[in-house]
């Protein structure tokens, strides 16, 4: 029998960890660049904690990824105000799977699913 997937709060980390994953991967960075742009710790372990949802992305880095790359706040901790990303950002983000639906899990023991 299949595993039901559960729906994870927008805010939680693991769906702040999913839009992440798919924020990095659609600007086609590595962990390492990314946290050297964040001005973050230089073997990427700053940027891996985050999409491991082991931590929540701190604000200053929110704000970089705002500031640098034209993501909203809302959408990195919420998951909302999609439509106020840049166009060029927007697509990229979708192309790699960051639609603003809900995230969702089979369970926390599997972990994190794209």
């Amino acid at each position: 029998m299949p595993k039901r997937r559960q729906k994870l709060a927008p805010a939680s980390v693991e769906a702040i960890a999913q839009r992440l994953i798919v924020f990095r991967r659609a600007i086609g960075l590595t962990t390492i660049q990314i946290c050297h742009r964040l001005g973050a710790s230089p073997t990427g372990s700053t940027w891996t904690n985050y999409e491991m949802a082991i931590r929540r992305i701190s604000l200053d880095h929110a704000l970089r990824l705002r500031d640098e790359f034209g993501l909203t706040l809302e959408w990195i901790y919420c998951g909302e105000e999609f439509a106020r990303i840049e166009p060029d950002m927007k697509a990229k983000l979708l192309e790699h799977g960051g639609n603003p639906l809900p995230v969702f899990v089979t369970s926390k023991r599997d972990g994190l699913r794209l």
